[in-house]
């Protein structure tokens, strides 16, 4: 491309153009294959030669149209014309038992114009017996409309279909957000393609998923049916899912040679049995259709899948192992999930449940935010479905949201500092995961709130709730309670705005304390006496600051080295001790002695503060009576 070609053709089938045009997205150029495997040949010349016409190649139409002459040549064959006894020429007009010589390649001859010549008088025989062959009319679509509705009271299999994992009979089915997975869209837009044409979808491509289609409360979509000039049919599932259905009479019985995996052999991290009760995937028994793991490559991995009887099971399946091998393969944004598929063909119906599948997956690019793949499903060896360009795109997890995601009930998101002192950082979090970390941390009601909130105070008052969820949380564990979710601890503020918690009644009553600054936020929890945590930028002050906050006495007590630091964390121990009496600093910072330091340590009213740096950022926090 930097040296001047803007046209790259493929002489032979694959994905190479489509990497192509990845590699120039938003930058003119062409690329197209010569050959395809999911068109006719004519067809696809067509298709080329339109497309090099277009970018402004001269085209000889009349060659392309057929109209050339070509002078006339002898055909080498390389060997002699084999000429048959005269006794074979009309032979299919006679009997021919009475004639055979004995010679075993004659005879073998007259043996098989014999079976033909059966063969023949029997189609026929047939035919005349049969009664006129009805005209079919051609199907003339017209565009549709239709409503659906989409609940799982309706499809309870979608229940299996949740990305948030809550405790064992949770009343709220919005906290377990069940979304109909996009492979079950698939089967939306090819049951509604096939009802309005009459016909079998062959191929569906051009496949765009907007945003996911969550199903409780339930909700009622339109769906809409348009046909193009090409025959093709446009179906729309009420803006959530869209892509054009390739319709005919028959599967195209064509098979191509299978997908192969080339790339360096890989250890599966785990075994297949353990890949559901392990929660490597979320989804429950409606989706759980990998049986075998049979091979891990750094392209691609290849599994064995069961058919289900869930809308969309066996191409989730699918993409259930183009996710495995994200996992199995990357260090960090691991959880990928399906955004787009440029074209699924179709060799055939559905399969019956319980039939074992064969799927290989050839991971064709993975980029720092997506990851595409081409697919194929075989059943003893014949194809099912080709699936090319199917898109993941990757979702931020690190070290400690990975295990957070499998098991919520065991792990801390945010990182502890001290005990039940816990700090979250969400100022590098994009606003994708921000929401996703809501669903995760917080009830139905509390999210509407958070989603509200606009910009900066959006983002400060989550990490201020994960935090103080996970001191909450960490103390419980401490004591012994091994598995608490995020949702079960519940975090709202008093009269005053001092936070208040919220716990099943077996647990007792935690106190806590919170606060955050740009997205960094800080939370300490007790079963008794005072909390208190603070959070502040390191500035240097002004003159007209330090003397409201700080009599000389106690700037003398600082350390020298650092004055904007020092004085920051002054600051925050007087805030902390004045959180801890549940009246704050009352206008009246000075009446908030300090009384010493030692190392990282303050002393303010007799109360200890630890204090720490974290980055710009003063943290600080009142230590235990036994600390």
């Amino acid at each position: 491309y930097g040296e001047g070609v803007r046209i790259f053709l493929q002489l032979g089938v694959g994905s190479l153009p489509g990497f192509v045009s990845d590699c120039l997205a938003g930058r003119p150029h062409l690329a197209e294959s010569v050959v395809s495997d999911v068109r006719a040949g004519a067809e696809q010349w067509a298709r080329l030669t339109s497309s090099l016409f277009a970018a402004g190649i001269e085209m000889d139409a009349g060659a392309l149209a057929g109209g050339s002459k070509r002078e006339p040549f002898d055909l080498e064959l390389g060997v002699p014309l084999v000429r048959l006894p005269p006794m074979i020429q009309g032979s299919m007009d006679r009997d021919l038992v009475e004639e055979r010589t004995g010679d075993p390649v004659v005879d073998a001859c007259l043996t098989t114009l014999e079976e033909a010549r059966t063969a023949a008088r029997q189609v026929l025989d047939a035919f005349q017996q049969s009664s006129p062959p009805t005209e079919i009319s051609p199907v003339v679509l017209a565009p549709t409309r239709r409503s659906l509705l989409f609940s799982v009271d309706n499809e309870p299999a979608w229940i299996d279909h949740t990305f948030f994992r809550q405790p064992e009979g949770w009343a709220d089915m919005e906290d377990r957000y069940p979304v109909v997975p996009l492979t079950g869209l698939f089967e939306v837009l090819r049951t509604e393609a096939e009802s309005v044409s009459r016909q079998k979808v062959v191929e569906i491509h051009g496949i765009r998923a907007r945003k996911w289609l969550a199903v409780h409360p339930p909700v009622e979509l339109d769906i809409v049916s348009t046909p193009h000039d090409s025959g093709e049919l446009h179906v729309d599932v009420g803006g959530f899912t869209e892509g054009t259905c390739r319709l005919a009479e028959a599967y195209d019985p064509w098979q191509n040679s299978p997908l192969e995996l080339e790339g360096e052999p890989l250890t599966f991290p785990l075994a297949v049995d353990d890949l559901y009760p392990d929660r490597w995937m979320f989804h429950g028994p409606a989706y759980q259709g990998i049986v075998e793991l049979s091979e891990l490559r750094s392209d691609g991995i290849r599994g064995v899948l069961k058919v289900g009887d869930a809308p969309g099971a066996l191409l989730d399946n699918a993409g259930q192992l183009l996710g495995l091998w994200v996992m199995c393969t990357e260090e960090n944004d691991r959880l990928a999930m399906p955004v787009q598929v440029k074209s699924i063909a179709f060799h055939g119906p559905h399969p019956e449940p319980e039939t074992e599948v064969v799927c290989t997956v050839r991971v064709t690019r993975c980029g720092p935010r997506e990851v595409i793949a081409d697919m194929e499903c075989r059943i003893q060896g014949d194809l099912w479905v080709r699936i090319q360009g199917w898109e993941d795109w990757r979702f931020e997890t690190d070290e400690r949201l990975w295990p957070m995601l499998q098991f919520p009930e065991r792990h801390l998101l945010a990182e502890p500092v001290d005990t039940a002192v816990m700090r979250m950082d969400l100022r590098r979090r994009s606003k994708r995961s921000l929401a996703d970390l809501a669903r995760r941390f917080l009830r139905s009601a509390e999210r509407k709130r958070w989603e509200e909130m606009k910009g900066a105070r959006a983002k400060d008052w989550l990490a201020g709730r994960i935090a103080a969820i996970d001191a909450v949380r960490s103390l419980l564990m401490d004591e012994g309670i091994s598995e608490v979710f995020p949702v079960q601890v519940q975090i709202s503020n008093d009269a005053s705005g001092a936070p208040l918690v919220s716990l099943p009644a077996e647990w007792g009553e935690v106190n806590v304390s919170l606060s955050h600054k740009d997205g960094l936020a800080l939370a300490q929890a007790r079963r008794q006496g005072g909390v208190g945590v603070d959070v502040e930028k390191i500035e240097v002050r002004t003159p007209g600051f330090v003397s409201l906050a700080l009599t000389p006495e106690e700037q003398a007590l600082l350390p020298k080295d650092d004055t904007g630091e020092w004085v920051t964390r002054a600051w925050c121990a007087k805030e902390v001790v004045g959180k801890s009496k549940k009246t704050g600093l009352a206008f009246a910072p000075k009446s908030w002695v300090l009384e010493a330091t030692h190392a990282s340590h303050i002393q303010v009213n007799g109360e200890w503060v630890e204090t720490q740096v974290f980055g710009e950022y003063a943290l600080a926090w009142l230590k235990r009576g036994d600390s």
